[in-house]
Order: C-alpha cells, then sequence, then structure tokens
C-alpha cells in the first residue's frame, strides 16, 4: 500500500508545481501588463504621444513576462 500512496503523492506534487507556475506566471503578465500600460499612459498624456509608450510598454511587459516564463520552466527541468 505504500507505494502506491507514495506515487500518487507524488504526482499529486509534481501537479501542483505545474500548476504554480502557471498561475504565478499569469499573475505576474497580468499585474507586469497593467502597470506598464498604465505608466505608458501617463507618460504619453504627459508627452502627448498617446499611442507611442503606452504600445511600447505593452510589448515590453509582455516579452519580459514570456521570457520569464521560459526561465522559469528551465529552471524546473534542470
Amino acid at each position: 500500500m505504500e507505494p502506491k500512496n507514495n506515487n500518487k503523492r507524488q504526482q499529486i506534487v509534481a501537479f501542483i508545481k505545474e500548476y504554480n507556475l502557471i498561475i504565478s506566471f499569469f499573475y505576474e503578465l497580468f499585474f507586469v501588463l497593467l502597470g506598464l500600460v498604465l505608466l505608458g499612459l501617463l507618460i504619453d498624456e504627459w508627452l502627448n504621444t498617446k499611442p507611442l509608450f503606452t504600445a511600447g510598454f505593452a510589448l515590453l511587459g509582455a516579452l519580459s513576462s514570456i521570457f520569464n516564463l521560459y526561465k522559469r520552466s528551465k529552471r524546473g527541468k534542470a
């Protein structure tokens, strides 16, 4: 009975680790994008360049979140 319970526990732990990675990625993506878009809107309002900084910071936030996900997934597999 012990080996089956231990195997099931390992499966649950592996699932929780993967789930944690996905949830943390979405939180990071959302809050980084939100912060950078708001910063871009403020700078655009200040300099009267409406879509320039907002679009640039949104792209920067998306790329940095994807890069961080890539780094985390590589670190988890190593």
